[in-house]
């Protein structure tokens, strides 16, 4: 609809643009054709010198604010952007412009379109845009791209390279985003993931802090569009008092003005230099079983398990604790299977264009990565009975198949054949002989037979039958030429041929796992339960993870992994716990442990033991031996937890809660000591002093508060960050705090009183017991070229070096100062 609510334009794929009178019973009006079809529309017209058009699209007087004129139809143009082209319509007479010259100072009422000068720093993969309503007075421009990024920037954005704010949740290409009238949210939807999220903006709080300081919306409209250097150090004038621009001033630094450099400061030689010191992976703590199946295996031998999680693949040998990985993943590693020799691996990821990668579980060495067909993800991998086929399954509507050569010195890596799969989801994969598999579906079966010379795959899709009443297909694996699946409802079918002939139930829910095994087969059941299976589907032994030893007892017995050798079975549950069955004996033992279920934040190492503790949204406090790599103690905190830290001397465990709630537990036992409600958000950084008098507690409610650490209570709360306090510093004397939050602010406080430091210069020459925080005059360079200040997500500070994390995935080792 034009903003005064005249006409309403439509795009279509046909290439034009039709117009429709409202007023007159939405009569047509015209149409005007275009090069390709329309994919966005805004309508404005050119104001004169003293007037503006405010957020409810009124023409209004610039000085006086109120209402001038009523806006005519002969006034009104459209601007339409079709894919690569920008076209400038008269809506009176729908005439398209030949030239932009009448419309170079057009306001618009709206600004959606991706092409033009206000967003010509966007990327090129954009495909929504708007403007925020009340952008004179709070400049936001939102964008939305095919890889399913949301991305907040200052408006106008000019340059390439502007500082932006990313936001990630959907899992497919965004299709329109837009502000809400009163700018409070912002909307987005999904593709194919089918999603509508709705994100809370805090624009509205922007503008009453703006309006409190007295800038108005002329004042406003001087934000930095290009992110260069000239414009940074303007806005730090403008913002050097303390105040914060807010999440959408992604290219204002206000944290620049509180930067000072200690008076004792003298450049070595080696400034700027790389470091000397390097790291190497140690060992890595978890497993990815809570969104994966049948994705751990045994090796070699009893002693060594195959694996994932996050990009990593992982070999571990049970005997000495030690592991051996691959790190040749650009992603999350979503698959992984062994090769019949024990020690070739097959691992795929998640990603937009996502790898395949063949490796050697003994090595490390990369033996072929394949990439190019699979889109968004292969969640399933499987080798050839023989070995010299990979048979790959991905996450695109059509869950496309592919089979790819595994011989080496052959056609390692070549994609032999690809075909359609199914529309419906493909949860396992079974390989039978040297050119056959099989998918289980949600709603069916498929069987596939692979032509190597020709390059063809055929398939035909199973038969249920009436005795298998329930189609949703979780697992399979090959018992001799018959293929097994694992239902949802617990029950395991036998098929002959194509057809389903036999019905077995012993698991209670669904069976999420089957593998080979000495005696037939091996089952694993989202009810906890490992069922050992003869050649004729009888049971021979049954395991429930609910009623092992404490010593092995998982999480979360829902079992996603299991695997066969010999008189072992190794497991893998939703929990992240790896636990080994014994056969004849029925014993079980705990191999591995980690977290599971949403994000992982809270980290900590004990200053004096080498313990670490770590806690997350899963609810558990774990505390690992850092040279055992084992898990010693575990204890559920009642809630998601964000942020944790030691007690100096190493006694007491303090936890961040996502209710806002601090909890304090005893290093002995973990046994909790204090629960207190502090925040009305949740918290994320947290902070014992020095001398151990004082916690700090950072919250998302913008708050610092101090507490007495004798009885935890609060002695101060720090009140004066415009955003979520995202990193603390103590000073080593324990008089004084630094802290940074989500407004890239860096302030300085009294730990006595909890009262601002707002001279920087008195405490340039501080010393800090710790260097966490991101912001601050050592760590000035540790942002890339057109960063937003927000992927640099910790930092600390370790002898000569500084130690960064960001949101790339990556670790990153400066000489220290940056």
């Amino acid at each position: 609809y034009s903003f005064e609510g005249s006409r309403l334009a439509v795009g279509c794929h046909d290439n034009a643009v039709y117009l429709y009178d409202v007023q007159n019973s939405y009569s047509f009006v015209g149409k005007v054709e275009l090069q390709d079809f329309l994919t966005h529309i805004d309508f404005g017209l050119v104001l004169k010198e003293d007037e503006i058009m405010n957020e409810r699209h009124v023409v209004v007087d610039k000085g006086t604010g109120k209402r001038v004129r009523n806006v005519d139809i002969s006034e009104l143009y459209m601007q339409c952007t079709s894919p690569n082209t920008l076209v400038f319509v008269k809506v009176d007479n729908m005439e398209k412009l030949t030239s932009p010259q009448p419309v170079k100072d057009m306001t618009t009422a709206t600004w959606t379109n991706n092409l033009g000068f206000p967003v010509q720093g966007l990327d090129s993969n954009v495909l929504s845009v708007d403007r925020n309503h009340i952008f004179h007075k709070v400049p936001v421009l939102a964008s939305s791209d095919d890889l399913g990024t949301i991305k907040l920037y200052n408006y106008p954005c000019v340059n390439s390279g502007c500082a932006e704010k990313t936001y990630l949740a959907h899992s497919s290409a965004i299709t329109n985003i837009f502000f809400t009238f009163d700018d409070g949210s912002l909307v987005s939807t999904g593709g194919s993931d089918r999603t509508i999220c709705v994100w809370k903006t805090d624009i509205i709080e922007e503008a009453r802090e703006l309006d409190a300081a007295g800038f108005g919306d002329s004042e406003a409209e001087g934000t930095d569009v290009g992110g260069d250097a000239e414009a940074d150090e303007e806005d730090d004038e403008l913002y050097s008092g303390g105040r914060g621009g807010g999440d959408e001033f992604m290219a204002v630094k206000p944290y620049l003005g509180a930067i000072k450099e200690p008076s004792t400061w003298k450049e070595p030689e080696d400034c700027g230099s790389e470091p000397d010191n390097q790291l190497s992976m140690s060992f890595v703590y978890g497993s990815r079983f809570s969104d994966c199946r049948s994705n751990l295996s045994y090796g070699d031998s009893v002693t060594e398990i195959v694996y994932n999680v996050a990009g990593i693949g992982i070999k571990y040998d049970i005997s000495d604790g030690t592991q051996l990985y691959t790190l040749e993943h650009d992603d999350d590693i979503l698959s992984c299977a062994v090769h019949p020799d024990g020690h070739t691996v097959v691992t795929g990821e998640i990603g937009k264009k996502p790898s395949i990668v063949l490796w050697d579980s003994n090595s490390g060495a990369t033996l072929a990565k394949m990439n190019g067909f699979h889109r968004r993800g292969v969640n399933l991998v499987a080798f050839s009975a023989d070995g010299k086929l990979i048979y790959s399954v991905g996450l695109d509507d059509d869950h496309s198949v592919a089979v790819y050569g595994a011989e080496t010195g052959g056609n390692i890596g070549q994609l032999i054949a690809k075909a359609k799969g199914t529309r419906s989801k493909v949860l396992g994969v079974a390989a039978l002989g040297a050119d056959a598999f099989a998918i289980a579906c949600k709603n069916e079966v498929k069987f596939f037979t692979v032509n190597v010379v020709k390059g063809e795959l055929s398939s035909k899709k199973g038969l249920f039958g009436k005795k298998a009443k329930n189609k949703v297909c979780v697992s399979a694996c090959y018992l001799g030429p018959d293929l097994v699946t694992g239902q949802a409802d617990g029950s395991m079918y036998l098929w002959k041929g194509r057809n389903a002939s036999v019905v077995k139930k012993s698991h209670a829910k669904a069976v999420q796992s089957i593998r080979p095994c000495k005696d037939g087969v091996v089952s694993g059941g989202k009810d906890g339960k490992v069922i050992v299976w003869s050649e004729s589907l009888a049971v021979v032994k049954e395991f429930d993870l609910t009623a092992v030893d404490a010593s092995a007892s998982p999480l979360l017995p829902d079992v996603r992994s299991v695997s066969s050798m010999a008189d072992k079975i190794i497991v893998g549950t939703y929990s992240s716990d790896i636990i080994e069955l014994d056969i004849p004996t029925g014993a079980a033992t705990n191999v591995l442990n980690g977290h599971y279920g949403g994000e992982l934040w809270g980290l900590d190492a004990h200053p004096v033991d080498g313990t670490v503790a770590s806690v997350g949204d899963d609810g558990c406090l774990i505390v690992w031996d850092g040279a055992k790599h084992r898990r010693l103690a575990v204890a559920r905190v009642g809630g998601k937890a964000r942020a944790l830290c030691y007690q100096s001397d190493g006694s007491a465990v303090a936890v961040g809660m996502y209710s806002g709630n601090v909890k304090v537990y005893a290093t002995d036992g973990l046994v909790e000591k204090v629960d207190v409600k502090l925040a009305k958000e949740w918290i994320e950084a947290m902070k014992y002093s020095p001398d151990g008098g004082t916690l700090a507690v950072g919250s998302h409610d913008n708050n610092i508060y101090l507490l007495e650490t004798k009885t935890y209570t609060r002695r101060a709360v720090c009140k004066g960050h415009s955003s979520f306090i995202t990193h603390l510093d103590w000073s080593t004397d324990s008089k004084f705090l630094q802290s940074n939050c989500g407004a890239y602010e860096l302030l300085f406080w009294s730990a006595r009183d909890g009262k601002q430091v707002k001279s920087s210069s008195s405490l340039k020459d501080a010393a800090w017991s710790t260097w966490t925080c991101t912001l601050g005059w050592p760590v000035q360079h540790i942002f890339g070229k057109g960063s937003g200040g927000d992927d640099v997500n910790t930092a600390v500070k370790v002898g000569p070096n500084l130690v960064t994390g960001d949101d790339y995935g990556r670790v990153n080792v400066f000489r220290y100062p940056v």
